[in-house]
């Protein structure tokens, strides 16, 4: 009797740690009324330095985010006289107030949301470069 009780806790044991691990995570979004998913025109954008003053970007191109936290950014922007490209996938997790991309390549980029609607949305975050913060806010419009 002793040796089946200790048996069925063995099964027990197990069988809960096959379901537990067993499971596929997934990156859930804290914000599941999100208006970011489907693609987005990059109109605008701005960077902002200490040393530099504030410049318009000059953008073109678009920005998509699936529903399944994976996107994609192709897009083109130029900052006095100087012309970057970004056409990058990336994964994305949205809160009401952050967006945060997460490219594999570097750290994270946390976009601070300004904006938050249907058909646009605005956001800004930081870098730092040549030993500065800047700046860099980029409004999506659809």
């Amino acid at each position: 009797m002793k040796a089946n009780l200790m048996n069925v806790r063995f099964v027990l044991c197990i069988g809960t740690f096959l379901f537990f691990t067993a499971c596929e995570k997934t990156q859930e979004d804290p914000d599941p009324t999100n208006t970011l998913v489907g693609t987005w025109d990059v109109s605008a954008g701005k960077l902002q330095s200490p040393s530099l003053g504030e410049f318009d970007a000059v953008t073109s191109g678009t920005i998509t985010f699936r529903a399944n936290g994976t996107g994609q950014e192709n897009y083109d922007y130029t900052v006095a006289g100087f012309t970057f490209s970004e056409n990058n996938p990336f994964t994305w997790i949205s809160t009401p107030t952050t967006i945060v991309f997460d490219g594999g390549t570097s750290d994270e980029t946390v976009w601070v949301r300004e904006l938050d609607q249907t058909n646009e949305q605005r956001g800004a975050y930081t870098i730092i470069q040549d030993g500065e913060i800047r700046t860099i806010s980029v409004t999506l419009t659809k």
